[in-house]
């Protein structure tokens, strides 16, 4: 959802919170179950970002030990193809990749998929 169509959605504030939580969370508007899981779960005390855009090493073992690492980069990665990666927002070390890794993964994925389109057309 880009934010222009999310902004139109939004006419009152419940409204608001629900389009944004929609934009977030997919169409059901609800957290995964998995967040629970995650090895980062709680975890704000930890330094989120390093210098130069290099995630700390802390923040990296954390992902490379999560046990719900494939959820969260898979729920990740659809997210950010639907939302972020089209309005540009696509940022900082999420899911256990930089930002520069989940376009690449995102963009491997839709040439992939124009590839299997267009042997069926």
């Amino acid at each position: 959802m880009h934010y222009k169509t999310l902004a139109a959605a939004i006419r009152e504030p419940e409204d608001g919170w629900l389009a944004l939580a929609a934009a977030v969370f997919g169409p059901t508007a609800e957290r995964p179950s998995w967040h629970d899981r995650a090895a980062c779960a709680g975890r704000e005390e930890l330094p989120w970002f390093g210098r130069h855009g290099t995630p700390p090493k802390a923040i990296t073992d954390l992902c490379a030990a999560c046990p719900v690492a494939d959820l969260c980069r898979e729920d990740t990665l659809a997210w950010e193809d639907r939302v972020a990666l089209p309005s540009g927002m696509l940022s900082g070390f999420v899911a256990g990749m930089t930002a520069g890794q989940r376009k690449a993964v995102i963009r491997e994925r839709r040439h992939a998929h124009d590839k299997i389109d267009n042997r069926a057309a």
